[in-house]
């Protein structure tokens, strides 16, 4: 018997530098791979994700091929607008999302993974 496919969210709250920002591109892609919707939301230092920079390159290349295969990759824009990361900083196709995003993402998934220190 087949199973059905799941939402599955995960929340990073650590730096590209962490092994976590890894972990989470990995297992979200292995997700997608077996059918299930993946949702990622980056916050704390978790939003340095989404910023373009030479140490970030790596990581960010994996959330973009996640975008590719179907997830959904936000930053909470209330965390990021005090560290002063614009929307016009935040790399295309990731979502400048907001405490509303990220609480129906927590109604919404099946299960959550959160990855923070």
């Amino acid at each position: 018997m087949e199973k059905s496919p799941h939402k599955i969210g995960f929340v990073l709250g650590t730096s590209p530098a962490s092994n976590n920002a890894i972990s989470v591109a990995r297992l979200a892609n292995a997700a997608l791979d077996r059918g299930h919707e993946v949702v990622v939301f980056l916050f704390d230092d978790g939003l340095y994700n989404a910023l373009p920079s030479s140490s970030n390159k790596c990581t960010l290349k994996q959330f973009h091929q996640l975008i590719e295969k179907g997830a959904e990759v936000a930053v909470c824009s209330n965390m990021a607008k005090t560290r002063g990361i614009s929307e016009t900083i935040v790399k295309e196709g990731i979502a400048y999302g907001s405490l509303l995003h990220f609480s129906e993402m927590i109604n919404q998934c099946d299960k959550v993974l959160s990855f923070a220190l």
